[in-house]
């Protein structure tokens, strides 16, 4: 082989290596999310408030219900029947990062963190309307979690016994397992983990769907 041959072929190889790309995969992320609930039976919003609560961490923590735990299901800012607020807020409330409520004046987000010393400030973002068995809305993801939106969402959704003069108790949830939904458009968890008759109708959750959309 000639000197000028082999030059010839180190040229072409150069030239084909330049021109090669890298293709990148475009992730298409979701901006809103979509979460809806099924009870056994209408909701009631009179003695029951209904939660999801959000988290960029698997290891949040809520209060539990009897025997695991003696501590009440409470809204950050209200008071237990028992004890102080406080430790609500170190043991439970600083692993959220925002939570949404139902209950009589509809759909309302209050994002964190969540301080003893500050006001919890709601955000009513739909209305009820018509009572049924089922919750269901529709939030932008910034909403929840400002600039940063974390590539999985944790979530949890739970009912609690909400009486005016009682303690107020966690009565269902969907989590354990941890729950959570990446971020990325059409991304769907659902499950239908069917009656628990041992509790209320309007507290039972029979089946869920999360999904990320737009």
């Amino acid at each position: 082989m000639t000197r000028r041959l082999v030059i010839s072929l180190l040229l072409a190889l150069l030239l084909a290596g330049g021109c090669a790309r890298t293709v990148t995969s475009i992730v298409d992320f979701g901006s809103q999310l979509t979460i809806t609930a099924n009870f056994r039976e209408p909701i009631d919003v009179t003695n029951n408030r209904y939660f999801v609560v959000f988290s960029t961490v698997e290891a949040y923590s809520i209060p539990l219900p009897p025997p695991d735990s003696t501590d009440e299901f409470l809204e950050p800012g209200t008071a237990p029947r028992v004890g102080d607020m406080a430790p609500y807020f170190s043991k439970y409330y600083s692993t959220w990062t925002a939570y949404i409520i139902v209950d009589s004046l509809g759909y309302s987000l209050a994002r964190g963190p969540f301080v003893a010393t500050d006001p919890v400030t709601r955000e009513t973002f739909a209305v009820l309307g018509t009572v049924g068995s089922s919750i269901s809305f529709t939030i932008r993801l910034d909403q929840i979690f400002g600039a940063s939106v974390p590539q999985n969402v944790v979530f949890d959704i739970i009912a609690v016994e909400y009486p005016a003069d009682s303690l107020k108790i966690l009565r269902d949830r969907i989590s354990p397992p941890v729950r959570k939904i990446e971020k990325t458009r059409g991304s769907v968890l659902t499950e239908s983990p069917g009656a628990n008759t041992s509790i209320s109708g309007s507290l039972d959750i029979t089946s869920w769907t999360a999904k990320i959309e737009k």
